[in-house]
């Protein structure tokens, strides 16, 4: 923590994600994307033989596409995080919860690399296994 705040004092701390929020690992993504370097050096500064997870950082870090993968996350998947909170706001209309989720999955839908394609195909079958969204989208029709 010392080293941290000594190489980057004005850098906030690391988001901590939630195995079940995606939002916050994809937010973590980000951090790392933005922060890359400083994070690397700082890392690189540590001593491998202390803990195993340092040793793993090294490696990871070192790994030539992992700036490649945080940009592509960072590209194409922050709008998610935002789409996430929205939809947790209290007080949200119908409607516009259905276009934000609308709007995620054409976003979603425009990814042409493996690993978006993926992420699509994913996101399609759990709403399409969704019974209460269908039946809120039917709902939504009869409303307007």
């Amino acid at each position: 923590m010392l080293l941290f705040k000594t190489e980057a004092p004005d850098l906030p701390l690391p988001p901590e994600p939630v195995i079940t929020r995606w939002g916050t690992w994809i937010n973590a993504a980000i951090y790392y994307c933005e922060h890359f370097e400083i994070i690397f050096n700082i890392v690189n500064k540590l001593d491998s033989e202390d803990a195993l997870s340092i040793k793993n950082a090294k490696k990871y870090l070192a790994t030539p596409h992992i700036k490649n993968d945080l940009v592509y996350i960072k590209s194409n998947f922050s709008s998610l995080t935002t789409s996430i909170t929205k939809l947790q706001t209290e007080g949200v209309s119908l409607a516009d919860s259905i276009e934000i989720i609308d709007n995620v999955s054409v976003a979603m839908k425009r990814l042409t690399e493996a690993t978006g394609k993926n992420i699509c195909t994913k996101m399609e079958n759990v709403l399409k296994k969704n019974v209460g969204l269908a039946m809120l989208k039917k709902i939504q029709n009869i409303l307007n």
